[in-house]
């Protein structure tokens, strides 16, 4: 009789819960349908844009972003007058065309030394050290003293600076490559500064060497040149797509040092950086967010969500779930686009969030 009521008892749980559990399940379903469907809503509403208006009749932004999300405006992208002549466009192009054509080599021919970084050379020992400095074939001795103060100058390429205690390289000489012995066991490494800041960065690579040994330190700094100067979005551009099959390190300095500048916040530099490798910049970057919602750095809050959430990619942080919330739930236009049809904004949220 017990073992009857028992078996009873657990049918009756059972029927109750499947049912629910089976009602919960059908929620989820419906509310990822609905996204879906919202998202479906968005690309029509994009392509239906494109033909009624056909990709020549578009702006530059609006063909490269279009092609991005959709595929369309291939040929009118490449016969842009921006293309392979205006380094964010050409990167934003090369992103889209996914290899088919060879614009890299013309990407990285634009590359030039910022003139507004000042480089420094350390050279460390536990103990008192002399050491030669050789480059350009001319060595130079300098001493290390115990106070870690270094003697003399070694040559015009290299001049005690910031008390005495690096070597500051001559912006003529940033192309030398510097042969460092010492008679001690010694490190060496480059620090860099942009000029006018306080701040002093320490580049990643630091070697080493035993007494009599040697050392190579070499500056390897580029920044993307348009218009005679260093251009800080399309460096940010160029960098960030180049970066999967090239090795980028040396644009990193350029991109680091100029990342306060007031000027330069709108471009969301921290999502690049991010996007690049620094694992430093994704907690700025999330709690950057404005309202719980989107990024507004530019005045384009549609824009900008796509610059910040484009880095994060397959990541589901809860800033971007919000983000995504607000744009379904509640930014996206009757018709499915968004930003009151802007096409480029469209394009490049769906690029960036739900790529085809």
């Amino acid at each position: 009789m017990k073992k009857r009521v028992t078996f009873f008892s657990i049918l009756l749980i059972l029927t109750l819960i499947i049912p629910l559990a089976i009602a919960a399940d059908a929620l989820n379903v419906t509310n990822s349908n609905d996204d879906v469907s919202k998202v479906r809503n968005a690309y029509s509403c994009l392509e239906n844009k494109i033909e009624g208006v056909g990709c020549d009749s578009l702006s530059s932004e609006e063909k490269v972003f279009t092609l991005l999300a959709t595929g369309d405006c291939e040929s009118e992208v490449k016969d842009d007058s921006k293309f392979e002549s205006d380094i964010k466009y050409t990167s934003q192009a090369i992103l889209a065309l996914e290899g088919k054509n060879d614009s890299e080599e013309w990407l990285l021919n634009q590359k030039e030394v910022p003139t507004n970084l000042a480089w420094y050379l350390q050279i460390d020992s536990s103990n008192p050290t002399t050491c030669k400095i050789t480059y350009a074939g001319n060595p130079f001795t300098i001493n290390i003293n115990k106070d870690k103060k270094i003697s003399s100058s070694a040559g015009s390429c290299l001049t005690p600076s910031q008390g005495n205690y690096w070597l500051r390289i001559s912006p003529s000489c940033y192309s030398e490559e510097f042969l460092i012995s010492c008679n001690d066991d010694f490190i060496t490494n480059l620090l860099f500064q942009k000029t006018g800041s306080s701040t002093i960065h320490v580049s990643s690579e630091t070697n080493s060497a035993s007494s009599e040994g040697t050392t190579k330190e070499k500056v390897n700094s580029f920044c993307f040149e348009e218009g005679g100067e260093c251009d800080y979005e399309g460096s940010l551009w160029a960098t960030a797509v180049l970066n999967k099959d090239y090795n980028m390190d040396s644009f990193i300095p350029y991109l680091v040092t100029n990342f306060e500048d007031t000027e330069n916040k709108k471009f969301i530099p921290e999502a690049f950086l991010y996007g690049i490798g620094d694992e430093s910049f994704k907690s700025l970057l999330l709690q950057n967010q404005k309202s719980n919602k989107w990024w507004s750095e530019s005045g384009d809050k549609y824009y900008d969500t796509a610059v910040a959430l484009l880095s994060l990619g397959s990541l589901e942080p809860e800033e971007k779930t919000n983000s995504i919330n607000w744009l379904l739930d509640e930014a996206q236009d009757s018709d499915g686009c968004f930003n009151n049809g802007n096409i480029r904004d469209t394009a490049f949220l769906l690029y960036s969030i739900w790529p085809e």
